[in-house]
């Protein structure tokens, strides 16, 4: 006589999962499972700085090319924003003759908009110098490429001469030119002092002056030009020479704007 056994539903459960702890990690894979399974984190493909803006320094200027040691320096910076979007409020750091400017705020920058900063320095010692200018420095704007960032121009500091023009002031109002002579040495000197019109020259225009200029002194040389119709932009030169062998010792050209 065979006896019927009824199996409990708690016991079938309690018999799979015995089971399947028991099966290796393979065999649940070959079942087709989805037990374990790491999670699949999609990675992005854009680039952190994608349509970001891209500021470089793409000039520096200055005046004179070639300066001497009794030359005030103008230097202009140039950036840029070659980006393809437009750049938000920057910072400029600037080096100029071993002078370390505080940070330049530069202002929002559109698509192949340029901006410039004008600054001045010297006269400096005749020596080899640079100009440092860096966009951006702390990289606070996000960009495409920080690399291009920075720019160096080299130049040179010729010694000056020990006479020489220090200023020309003019006054369009009462058409008044001065051209300021510096003595640098101890010694005295004889020197000739003249300006001219390069354009729109006429007769009465060209001024001289001869003066025995002491040590570390001064003169001016004054032209009056209320009476002639000089035009803006016309070139006034001014030329110092030394007496007696007629050395050019300094010459300048100032615009008559």
């Amino acid at each position: 006589m065979k006896q019927s056994f009824s199996r409990s539903p708690h016991l079938s459960l309690l018999v799979s999962l015995v089971v399947l702890l028991l099966l290796p990690f393979s065999a649940i894979a070959e079942t087709g499972a989805n037990l374990m399974q790491p999670l699949s984190v999609a990675k992005s493909s854009a680039s952190p700085a994608g349509g970001a803006a891209d500021l470089i320094v793409s000039n520096i200027n200055m005046s004179p090319g070639k300066p001497n040691s009794n030359d005030q320096i103008t230097v202009w910076t140039f950036v840029k924003n070659v980006g393809p979007v437009t750049a938000p409020a920057s910072s400029l750091q600037l080096q100029v003759g071993g002078k370390l400017y505080p940070p330049i705020t530069v202002p929002p920058l559109k698509v192949n908009q340029d901006w410039c900063f004008t600054t001045q320095t010297g006269p400096l010692r005749a020596w080899n110098y640079q100009i440092t200018a860096t966009v951006n420095p702390q990289n606070l704007v996000a960009e495409t490429n920080y690399d291009n960032n920075k720019r160096i121009r080299k130049f040179t500091v010729a010694q000056g001469p020990q006479v020489f023009i220090r200023d020309i002031t003019w006054n369009r109002s009462t058409k008044v030119w001065v051209a300021e002579v510096k003595n640098t040495s101890s010694a005295r000197v004889e020197i000739g002092v003249t300006g001219f019109p390069l354009e729109n020259g006429g007769s009465g225009m060209t001024k001289w002056a001869n003066t025995s200029l002491a040590g570390y002194a001064t003169f001016e040389l004054r032209g009056d030009y209320s009476s002639f119709n000089v035009p803006a932009g016309t070139r006034l030169k001014v030329r110092v020479i030394k007496k007696g062998t007629n050395t050019v010792l300094d010459e300048k050209v100032r615009i008559l704007d």
